[in-house]
């Protein structure tokens, strides 16, 4: 990966043939300044890691606005990854990811096309939601076999997608929450436009742009990432204490502008989004004051500010549209996850009889029949997802995979021992038992 850093051809040709057609397209404009964001995160505030993608439908040019974002650093060398320019595949495991990460350091990653995470639904959404979480992590694991300590890595990451998070999650019928979302942003094509452009600069249409842009990616690259961290580094020797002040006040003017404009909206921004979203603004802001970056600064924050504006919006439509069945699936499994240390222990120590009512604590775990369970009372599990079809599809979808244990007779409500100090059956109660299997890949598993 390290030798798809190189330049080819002059930092002007850059901004002549690939920059200038960015002007009036918010998604390249916000994505070229996001490349510029590794080499500044340790001078600024919030978040050192985490990713945005953008997402619609295929044939709209998402690959396009990655590749001309990636050309700010280079270009693979190998005749078969060369047409991807600067870009990495999700085609990967969260340990291959941890490598990645390393080799983007301080610089730019780029994922394309989430669909070659996995051969099926399930797949897919199990690898980027896990892939996601480790590049947020922005540490590798800690291994018996490591020869040193654990290293980390600095750097925002933009994903392509034909799906946004949540529609990935409900099609794989997995649990995802605000976290999951705070580390991976979707943002949606342009409302109005030609796929991802809002401008075509003379182009018969978005095709023929499209196909101008990788061609010239390819062919001029490097030169602006290079003189970025040329810059950088010039003014950090310099003096420190200017650059850190002009990126604050810069992530500042634009988290008030984002603030502003969310409440006239009625919406709620997540403050981590937020923070990637204000460096990257201020990234592109320093690109333009070095002048790297061939658009004015009010242009750049109108971009930054739509993508941001359009994410939050389509989030809030997302939340609406999901499969209801899907979204009552994720409201169980973050309360698994929530209230998983407060869950009543019982391979530990059981209850007696008498001395300890049923709901005082929020669910019981215990082991039964070598598998481990999560036990909730009627009540609680009514309190979770309700009463009514979407509630009942949900509990015969999770009987189905065998995540809910049912009676003979189809019961969903099945008998199992919660006290001691009874004789026979008084030592059990009715509850609904739910694997923990239900939360693979979390602290609540087990």
């Amino acid at each position: 990966m390290l030798s798809k850093y190189r330049a080819k051809h002059s930092l002007k040709e850059w901004q002549n043939n690939v920059a200038t057609l960015c002007v009036g397209n918010s998604r390249l404009m916000f994505s070229v300044s996001l490349a510029f964001t590794g080499p500044i995160l340790r001078f600024v505030q919030g978040p050192k890691s985490g990713g945005f993608q953008i997402y619609g439908p295929p044939e709209t040019s998402k690959t396009t606005a990655a590749i001309v974002a990636g050309s700010a650093w280079g270009c693979h060398r190998s005749e078969g990854r060369r047409e991807k320019g600067f870009l990495e595949s999700w085609n990967t495991t969260p340990a291959k990811a941890e490598l990645t990460a390393l080799a983007h350091n301080d610089a730019f990653l780029v994922l394309d096309e989430t669909k070659t995470s996995g051969s099926d639904d399930s797949h897919r959404a199990k690898v980027v939601t896990e892939v996601t979480f480790k590049l947020a992590e922005h540490v590798e694991k800690e291994r018996f076999t490591n020869q040193q300590s654990a290293r980390a890595w600095r750097e925002y990451f933009l994903s392509t997608s034909n799906l946004s998070l949540t529609q990935l999650a409900v099609r794989g019928k997995i649990g995802i929450d605000e976290a999951d979302r705070g580390r991976l942003a979707d943002i949606p094509l342009p409302k109005e436009g030609y796929g991802i452009y809002e401008e075509l600069h003379g182009f018969a249409d978005g095709s023929a742009l499209s196909d101008a842009l990788q061609r010239r990616s390819r062919k001029y690259c490097g030169a602006a990432a290079r003189e970025f961290v040329r810059r950088v580094v010039r003014d950090s020797r310099a003096g420190q204490k200017a650059l850190k002040a002009f990126l604050a006040g810069e992530r500042k003017v634009y988290a008030t502008a984002l603030k502003s404009a969310a409440k006239a909206e009625n919406l709620r921004p997540l403050n981590r989004v937020l923070g990637r979203s204000a460096t990257a603004f201020a990234a592109g802001s320093l690109a333009i004051k070095y002048g790297i970056l061939p658009w004015n600064r009010t242009k750049l924050l109108q971009a930054v500010l739509s993508c941001e504006l359009d994410h939050l919006r389509h989030a809030a439509e997302d939340d609406l549209n999901a499969d209801p069945v899907a979204a009552l699936r994720s409201k169980l499994v973050k309360y698994l996850k929530d209230h998983h240390a407060g869950f009543m222990n019982l391979k530990n120590k059981k209850p007696k009889l008498g001395h300890h009512k049923l709901n005082a604590v929020p669910g019981y775990r215990d082991k039964f029949k070598r598998r481990r369970w999560y036990y909730l009372t009627a009540d609680q599990l009514k309190a979770i997802i309700g009463v009514g079809l979407n509630a009942d599809a949900l509990k015969h979808q999770l009987a189905d995979e065998g995540l809910l244990d049912k009676t003979t007779k189809g019961r969903f409500v099945v008998y199992r021992q919660i006290f001691t100090g009874g004789k026979g059956k008084k030592n059990w109660a009715r509850v609904h038992a739910i694997k923990a299997a239900i939360c693979r890949g979390s602290k609540a598993d087990g």
